[in-house]
């Protein structure tokens, strides 16, 4: 058995292959070497180049198995990449297209909550059944903002209206009130705010008899008034006496009764007849 310590024996050329060499360590001769060559038999080094040659083949042949192995394994990552961002497209392509009405419905409906029933919701399609709720959507903004715009002019109709008596009581020299059902004033002219010494407007909300005690008797005969048969409103009349801050007047009072719609409110008219009598 050779000690690789005191002693080696290979090939003296590794491309050649034509010699042995054997070196020893002699323990004598001051620590020397014995060299030693032998001629290899050329069968046996073309069988060893031989091995040679089939060894180096096997090696690349093994290297280029790994490059074979690497090529596809970077072909299977970029196929899988590849087949990942394709589904993140279409799911997110798919998510655009049920997100995209959606939102246009959510700013639509938000639009009308706050008041603009002039919005509508852009249609598209590819918008599906959130198109056909979209259509819906749209059709009942417009009835909102048709029966809103109808009712803005009826009230500007009523307005007109209610303006026009208020003109006409203004100019009347009598004093007019208009009392509601539970006997509170709801209009009065400046003629009647001139006789009770205070503000027509301040008249409007406060209960008839306590602004005219004197009223209260014919107020109660209006109020207990059957209604007639006829188209004529039920009236009740009389002469008061009046008096506010030491100066008396005798008014001529007329309580008509208006029963239209059931609401069985009062007109209240005030004439000054002092001076005729």
């Amino acid at each position: 058995q050779i000690n690789p310590a005191i002693s080696s024996f290979n090939a003296n050329d590794q491309r050649k292959l034509d010699y042995w060499r054997g070196i020893i360590k002699l323990p004598v001769y001051d620590g020397g070497y014995l060299v030693a060559y032998k001629p290899i038999l050329p069968a046996v080094s073309q069988r060893l180049r031989t091995v040679r040659a089939a060894s180096a083949d096997w090696e690349e042949a093994v290297q280029g198995r790994r490059r074979v192995e690497r090529v596809f394994v970077a072909g299977y990552i970029i196929l899988a990449l590849t087949i990942l961002f394709a589904a993140i497209w279409a799911a997110l392509s798919a998510a655009t297209r049920i997100v995209d009405p959606v939102g246009r419905l959510v700013g639509m409906a938000d639009r009308v909550s706050a008041g603009d029933l002039s919005a509508r919701v852009a249609l598209k399609k590819h918008d599906g059944e959130i198109g056909a709720l979209s259509q819906s959507m749209n059709n009942m903004a417009s009835q909102l903002q048709t029966q809103r715009n109808d009712l803005i002019e009826t009230n500007k109709r009523f307005d007109r209206r209610r303006r026009f008596p208020e003109a006409v009581l203004s100019g009347d020299s009598a004093g007019v009130l208009g009392v509601g059902a539970d006997g509170r004033v709801t209009i009065a002219n400046s003629s009647a705010g001139e006789l009770f010494d205070r503000a027509s407007n301040r008249l409007i909300g406060e209960p008839l008899v306590d602004i005219a005690p004197e009223l209260a008797p014919l107020f109660s005969r209006a109020q207990e008034a059957p209604l007639a048969n006829t188209a004529q409103a039920p009236e009740v009349g009389g002469q008061v006496d009046f008096t506010r801050d030491g100066r008396s007047a005798t008014l001529n009072v007329r309580i008509a009764r208006d029963d239209t719609g059931g609401e069985g409110s009062f007109v209240v008219t005030l004439d000054d007849i002092t001076q005729l009598i």
